[in-house]
Protein backbone atom coordinates (compact mmCIF):
# COMPACT_ATOMS: atom_id res chain seq x y z
CA UNK A 1 0.00 0.00 0.00
CA UNK A 2 0.56 3.91 -0.85
CA UNK A 3 1.20 5.26 3.13
CA UNK A 4 1.23 8.96 2.77
CA UNK A 5 3.51 11.38 4.64
CA UNK A 6 0.62 12.60 6.72
CA UNK A 7 -0.26 8.67 7.99
CA UNK A 8 2.92 8.13 8.71
CA UNK A 9 3.27 11.19 10.53
CA UNK A 10 0.09 10.17 13.15
CA UNK A 11 2.23 8.20 15.77
CA UNK A 12 3.58 11.46 16.80
CA UNK A 13 0.79 13.86 17.40
CA UNK A 14 -1.54 11.08 19.45
CA UNK A 15 -3.03 9.39 16.49
CA UNK A 16 -0.98 6.41 16.74
CA UNK A 17 -4.36 4.16 17.44
CA UNK A 18 -5.60 5.54 13.67
CA UNK A 19 -2.21 4.39 12.29
CA UNK A 20 -2.12 1.29 13.92
CA UNK A 21 -5.55 0.43 12.43
CA UNK A 22 -4.20 0.58 9.03
CA UNK A 23 -2.78 -2.00 7.04
CA UNK A 24 0.32 -0.93 4.96
CA UNK A 25 0.40 -4.17 3.06
CA UNK A 26 -3.15 -4.02 1.65
CA UNK A 27 -3.67 -2.47 -2.27
CA UNK A 28 -4.69 1.06 -2.18
CA UNK A 29 -8.21 0.37 -3.29
CA UNK A 30 -9.18 -2.52 -1.48
CA UNK A 31 -11.12 -0.94 1.62
CA UNK A 32 -11.73 -3.77 3.67
CA UNK A 33 -8.12 -4.06 4.14
CA UNK A 34 -6.66 -0.91 4.00
CA UNK A 35 -9.41 -0.13 6.81
CA UNK A 36 -11.95 2.51 5.96
CA UNK A 37 -12.54 3.40 9.88
CA UNK A 38 -8.71 4.63 9.89
CA UNK A 39 -8.44 6.77 6.91
CA UNK A 40 -12.31 7.90 7.01
CA UNK A 41 -11.09 10.09 9.63
CA UNK A 42 -11.01 13.89 9.36
CA UNK A 43 -8.04 14.73 11.60
CA UNK A 44 -8.42 18.12 12.89
CA UNK A 45 -4.71 18.32 13.52
CA UNK A 46 -3.87 18.30 9.60
CA UNK A 47 -6.13 21.66 9.37
CA UNK A 48 -5.63 25.20 9.23
CA UNK A 49 -7.68 26.83 11.75
CA UNK A 50 -8.21 29.65 9.08
CA UNK A 51 -9.83 27.14 6.38
CA UNK A 52 -13.25 27.53 5.50
CA UNK A 53 -14.26 24.71 3.99
CA UNK A 54 -13.50 21.91 6.53
CA UNK A 55 -16.06 19.30 5.47
CA UNK A 56 -15.10 15.74 4.75
CA UNK A 57 -14.79 14.57 1.07
CA UNK A 58 -17.02 11.80 0.53
CA UNK A 59 -14.79 9.04 -1.67
CA UNK A 60 -16.58 5.85 -2.29
CA UNK A 61 -14.04 3.26 -1.22
CA UNK A 62 -13.51 4.98 2.33
CA UNK A 63 -16.46 6.83 2.81
CA UNK A 64 -15.69 10.53 4.35
CA UNK A 65 -11.95 11.52 4.56
CA UNK A 66 -10.72 14.86 5.77
CA UNK A 67 -8.35 17.36 3.66
CA UNK A 68 -4.99 18.91 4.84
CA UNK A 69 -3.77 22.55 4.60
CA UNK A 70 -0.31 21.99 4.50
CA UNK A 71 1.51 20.42 1.50
CA UNK A 72 4.86 18.90 0.96
CA UNK A 73 7.21 20.40 -1.27
CA UNK A 74 7.52 17.84 -4.24
CA UNK A 75 9.28 19.87 -7.25
CA UNK A 76 8.72 23.09 -9.16
CA UNK A 77 6.91 21.67 -12.31
CA UNK A 78 8.48 18.58 -12.11
CA UNK A 79 7.41 16.35 -10.05
CA UNK A 80 8.35 13.05 -11.23
CA UNK A 81 9.52 11.32 -14.68
CA UNK A 82 7.10 8.78 -14.39
CA UNK A 83 7.05 4.96 -14.31
CA UNK A 84 8.95 4.30 -17.42
CA UNK A 85 11.03 7.04 -17.08
CA UNK A 86 12.74 8.43 -19.89
CA UNK A 87 15.64 7.01 -21.93
CA UNK A 88 18.41 8.96 -20.73
CA UNK A 89 17.31 8.49 -16.95
CA UNK A 90 15.64 11.70 -15.35
CA UNK A 91 17.15 12.65 -12.24
CA UNK A 92 15.05 12.48 -9.36
CA UNK A 93 12.58 15.83 -7.96
CA UNK A 94 14.89 19.16 -7.48
CA UNK A 95 13.02 19.48 -3.56
CA UNK A 96 12.67 17.49 -0.22
CA UNK A 97 10.03 15.11 -1.22
CA UNK A 98 9.31 12.50 -4.16
CA UNK A 99 7.74 9.75 -5.50
CA UNK A 100 9.96 6.99 -4.12
CA UNK A 101 12.70 9.31 -2.94
CA UNK A 102 14.76 8.73 0.11
CA UNK A 103 16.82 11.56 0.81
CA UNK A 104 19.75 12.58 4.26
CA UNK A 105 19.97 15.70 5.56
CA UNK A 106 23.48 15.37 4.11
CA UNK A 107 21.59 16.02 0.45
CA UNK A 108 20.60 18.83 1.50
CA UNK A 109 23.94 20.90 0.59
CA UNK A 110 21.70 24.03 0.30
CA UNK A 111 21.43 24.31 3.81
CA UNK A 112 18.36 23.24 5.75
CA UNK A 113 17.67 26.69 7.17
CA UNK A 114 16.96 28.12 3.40
CA UNK A 115 15.44 24.80 1.82
CA UNK A 116 11.73 24.36 2.10
CA UNK A 117 9.87 21.36 3.55
CA UNK A 118 6.28 22.25 3.69
CA UNK A 119 3.57 25.29 2.67
CA UNK A 120 -0.28 25.98 3.29
CA UNK A 121 -2.83 24.93 0.81
CA UNK A 122 -6.15 25.30 0.46
CA UNK A 123 -8.73 22.51 1.15
CA UNK A 124 -10.66 21.76 -1.66
CA UNK A 125 -9.25 23.24 -4.76
CA UNK A 126 -10.05 23.35 -8.21
CA UNK A 127 -7.62 21.12 -10.68
CA UNK A 128 -6.84 20.08 -13.40
CA UNK A 129 -5.31 16.69 -13.69
CA UNK A 130 -4.49 13.37 -16.33
CA UNK A 131 -3.75 15.13 -19.45
CA UNK A 132 -1.49 12.73 -20.44
CA UNK A 133 1.15 15.28 -20.72
CA UNK A 134 1.77 18.77 -20.95
CA UNK A 135 2.54 20.16 -24.28
CA UNK A 136 5.11 22.47 -23.66
CA UNK A 137 6.17 21.42 -19.91
CA UNK A 138 7.68 17.66 -20.54
CA UNK A 139 11.63 17.26 -19.90
CA UNK A 140 12.82 18.14 -16.28
CA UNK A 141 15.49 20.94 -17.69
CA UNK A 142 12.60 22.96 -19.59
CA UNK A 143 10.74 24.71 -17.08
CA UNK A 144 8.97 28.08 -17.57
CA UNK A 145 9.77 31.13 -15.30
CA UNK A 146 7.50 31.65 -12.39
CA UNK A 147 7.13 34.72 -14.12
CA UNK A 148 5.81 33.50 -17.13
CA UNK A 149 1.97 33.94 -18.26
CA UNK A 150 0.46 30.27 -16.77
CA UNK A 151 -2.03 29.62 -19.92
CA UNK A 152 0.89 30.56 -22.69
CA UNK A 153 3.26 28.06 -20.98
CA UNK A 154 0.15 25.51 -20.14
CA UNK A 155 -2.71 25.56 -22.12
CA UNK A 156 -4.36 22.86 -20.66
CA UNK A 157 -5.39 25.28 -17.85
CA UNK A 158 -8.37 25.42 -20.46
CA UNK A 159 -9.26 22.08 -19.30
CA UNK A 160 -9.20 20.33 -22.53
CA UNK A 161 -8.40 17.13 -22.48
CA UNK A 162 -8.15 16.50 -19.38
CA UNK A 163 -10.44 16.05 -16.24
CA UNK A 164 -11.55 18.64 -13.66
CA UNK A 165 -12.24 18.02 -10.22
CA UNK A 166 -12.88 20.45 -7.72
CA UNK A 167 -11.30 18.72 -4.41
CA UNK A 168 -7.47 19.02 -4.60
CA UNK A 169 -6.10 18.49 -0.84
CA UNK A 170 -9.01 16.31 0.68
CA UNK A 171 -7.60 13.21 1.34
CA UNK A 172 -4.81 13.02 3.86
CA UNK A 173 -4.59 9.66 3.07
CA UNK A 174 -3.38 9.92 -0.70
CA UNK A 175 -0.36 10.43 -2.16
CA UNK A 176 -0.57 12.49 -5.19
CA UNK A 177 1.04 16.02 -5.21
CA UNK A 178 -2.31 17.53 -5.63
CA UNK A 179 -3.31 15.91 -2.52
CA UNK A 180 -0.96 16.44 -0.40
CA UNK A 181 1.63 18.32 -1.90
CA UNK A 182 2.68 21.64 -3.36
CA UNK A 183 5.27 22.95 -5.58
CA UNK A 184 7.20 25.99 -6.32
CA UNK A 185 5.98 26.35 -10.06
CA UNK A 186 4.27 30.13 -9.42
CA UNK A 187 4.33 32.35 -6.36
CA UNK A 188 2.63 31.78 -2.88
CA UNK A 189 -1.09 32.72 -4.05
CA UNK A 190 -0.72 33.41 -7.61
CA UNK A 191 -4.01 33.38 -9.16
CA UNK A 192 -4.12 30.56 -11.88
CA UNK A 193 -7.20 30.91 -14.16
CA UNK A 194 -8.40 28.16 -15.38
CA UNK A 195 -11.43 25.38 -16.98
CA UNK A 196 -13.59 26.06 -20.06
CA UNK A 197 -13.98 29.95 -20.11
CA UNK A 198 -11.72 30.34 -17.00
CA UNK A 199 -14.90 28.99 -15.09
CA UNK A 200 -12.24 28.76 -12.20
CA UNK A 201 -10.60 31.74 -11.00
CA UNK A 202 -7.84 29.84 -9.60
CA UNK A 203 -6.90 26.03 -10.01
CA UNK A 204 -4.16 23.46 -9.86
CA UNK A 205 -2.80 21.38 -12.30
CA UNK A 206 -1.35 17.89 -12.59
CA UNK A 207 -0.22 16.52 -16.07
CA UNK A 208 -0.68 12.88 -14.91
CA UNK A 209 -1.43 11.35 -11.59
CA UNK A 210 1.70 9.57 -10.13
CA UNK A 211 -0.56 6.40 -9.38
CA UNK A 212 -1.74 6.18 -12.92
CA UNK A 213 2.01 5.93 -13.93
CA UNK A 214 2.95 10.24 -14.65
CA UNK A 215 5.07 11.55 -15.59
CA UNK A 216 3.92 13.83 -13.35
CA UNK A 217 4.61 17.82 -14.06
CA UNK A 218 2.32 20.27 -11.99
CA UNK A 219 1.60 23.89 -10.94
CA UNK A 220 0.65 23.41 -6.99
CA UNK A 221 0.26 26.59 -6.04
CA UNK A 222 0.62 27.13 -2.38
CA UNK A 223 -1.93 29.22 -0.81
CA UNK A 224 -3.48 30.57 2.45
CA UNK A 225 -6.66 32.24 3.62
CA UNK A 226 -3.80 34.47 5.62
CA UNK A 227 -3.36 38.31 3.89
CA UNK A 228 -0.28 38.24 2.23
CA UNK A 229 1.24 35.41 2.29
CA UNK A 230 1.30 31.51 3.67
CA UNK A 231 3.40 29.74 6.55
CA UNK A 232 6.16 27.64 5.22
CA UNK A 233 8.14 24.92 7.08
CA UNK A 234 12.17 24.25 6.81
CA UNK A 235 14.66 21.99 7.15
CA UNK A 236 15.89 23.45 10.55
CA UNK A 237 12.24 23.09 11.71
CA UNK A 238 11.51 27.10 11.77
CA UNK A 239 8.23 28.46 10.67
CA UNK A 240 8.58 31.53 8.47
CA UNK A 241 5.78 33.70 6.93
CA UNK A 242 6.52 34.61 3.93
CA UNK A 243 5.04 36.87 1.39
CA UNK A 244 2.75 36.48 -1.38
CA UNK A 245 5.07 38.77 -3.13
CA UNK A 246 8.41 37.19 -2.72
CA UNK A 247 10.20 36.91 -5.80
CA UNK A 248 9.24 34.02 -7.96
CA UNK A 249 13.09 33.03 -8.20
CA UNK A 250 14.02 33.02 -4.68
CA UNK A 251 10.80 31.02 -4.21
CA UNK A 252 12.19 27.97 -6.62
CA UNK A 253 15.38 28.08 -4.96
CA UNK A 254 14.42 27.54 -1.13
CA UNK A 255 12.19 24.65 -2.90
CA UNK A 256 15.71 22.98 -4.13
CA UNK A 257 17.65 20.52 -2.06
CA UNK A 258 21.11 21.17 -3.64
CA UNK A 259 20.34 23.82 -6.56
CA UNK A 260 23.74 25.91 -5.51
CA UNK A 261 21.61 29.03 -5.31
CA UNK A 262 22.63 31.38 -2.60
CA UNK A 263 19.95 32.50 -0.63
CA UNK A 264 19.59 34.91 2.15
CA UNK A 265 17.11 35.06 4.55
CA UNK A 266 16.98 39.13 3.64
CA UNK A 267 15.72 37.98 0.43
CA UNK A 268 12.10 36.42 1.91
Amino acid sequence: MDVSPFARLLPYFDQGNVYNMMNVNAEYNDPTLYNSNAVGRVIPFFLCPSEINRAPNFVAKYGNIGGVNYGFCMGDWYVWSGINGSPAGDPPTRSAFGVNLQRRWADFTDGVSTTLLMSEVKNYQPYIRDCGSLSHINTPGNIPSPGADPMTVAPEYSGSGCTILANAHTQWNEVAVHHIGMTTAWPPNKKTPGGPGNLYPDVDLNSQRERIGGPTYAAITSRSYHTGGVNTLFGDGSVKFLSSSIDGLVWRAVGTVAGGELVSGDSY
